[in-house]
């Protein structure tokens, strides 16, 4: 790994250190001991397999990209590509990473570029639009109770923001533009890549219907995560009312999604802490919902390590 890159890697687990021992010292270790020792065995169980079914949803909406683009990936392949992604999302910047081993291993499977990688891009447009939605409606129903937040502009900007970014990379006008400008950018043979990359992004508007049911399943899975959330907090004994999480949610994730720790590590148990004191839950009872997800989430996606080893094929299928 070159320098510059170690010295980037090493600050953001410094990130993730940080932003987790602020948290940790606005709580009481004992307290926070005391709320697992309130653990539900049963809700915990829940938590899991809706986690488990999330991988499953995830793996499915991004097979019926592919299927419309006449590349035919087993489910089983893709679901193992999935859980290797979580894996190594463990060690890469942001949540983001998950989605370069995907992209990264479905080429590896396929041998076809432009289809993983904008495969991935059109996923997580919708996943993202997704979410936004998901976030306002939970305002609309429920902002007036969230104390001294203003979180309606913010998800408003960023989903506007995100619409014209894909307005503008979609558009048709800009195909030529960007032919004449990314040979002299980065070369004729990686402008090449990148434009075949470009045009597949913009077929996927001949394939609308196939959009609609991915962003319709992008939804399910949004909810199936906040399922996923409600059922540890229901394990832990924590209450606060459920339409929280609709905001919450997508907030957090937000900003996990910025390439500013490692795995997002540390952040939920500081985002947590600082959100959901504003919807009336305690620091203690936020940082260890937090702490609980961290740990489900790593155990679940230590099921990728397993698939690694198991599906090494993969890898070499070319």
């Amino acid at each position: 790994m070159p320098a510059g890159s170690t010295t980037k890697y090493l600050l953001r687990i410094a990130v993730s250190v940080v932003v987790f021992a602020v948290a940790f010292n606005q709580v009481q270790w004992p307290a926070v001991k005391d709320v697992f020792a309130r653990l539900d065995s049963s809700w915990l169980a829940v938590h899991l397999l809706v986690l488990l079914f999330e991988r499953l949803v995830f793996a499915y909406k991004w097979q019926i990209l592919l299927v419309v683009k006449q590349l035919a990936v087993p489910f089983r392949a893709l679901l193992s590509i999935t859980l290797i992604g979580k894996f190594w999302g463990l060690f890469l910047p942001s949540s983001i990473g998950v989605d370069i081993v995907r992209g990264y291993y479905l080429f590896r499977k396929t041998d076809d570029a432009a289809v993983a990688v904008s495969s991935v891009l059109i996923d997580k447009v919708m996943s993202l639009w997704a979410l936004l939605l998901m976030g306002l409606f939970g305002l609309m129903f429920h902002g007036a109770g969230i104390r001294g937040a203003d979180l309606s502009a913010y998800l408003g900007g960023t989903l506007l923001a995100t619409a014209a970014v894909v307005y503008v990379l979609q558009h048709e006008g800009i195909a030529g533009w960007w032919a004449k400008v990314l040979p002299r950018w980065f070369g004729a043979r990686l402008a090449g890549a990148l434009l075949k990359i470009y045009r597949s992004f913009l077929d996927y508007k001949q394939h609308l219907a196939t959009l609609g049911y991915s962003f319709v399943l992008s939804i399910v899975f949004q909810l199936v995560r906040v399922a996923a959330v409600y059922a540890m907090a229901v394990a832990l004994q924590i209450e606060i009312p459920p339409v929280y999480y609709f905001i919450m949610i997508p907030v957090s994730m937000l900003v996990i999604m910025l390439p500013i720790s490692i795995g997002g590590l540390g952040l939920r148990e500081g985002i947590f802490v600082a959100l959901f004191a504003v919807a009336g839950m305690s620091t203690t009872d936020a940082f260890a919902l937090g702490l609980a997800l961290s740990m489900t989430d790593l155990l679940i996606s230590l099921l990728g390590g397993g698939a690694y080893l198991v599906d090494r094929p993969l890898s070499s299928n070319r």
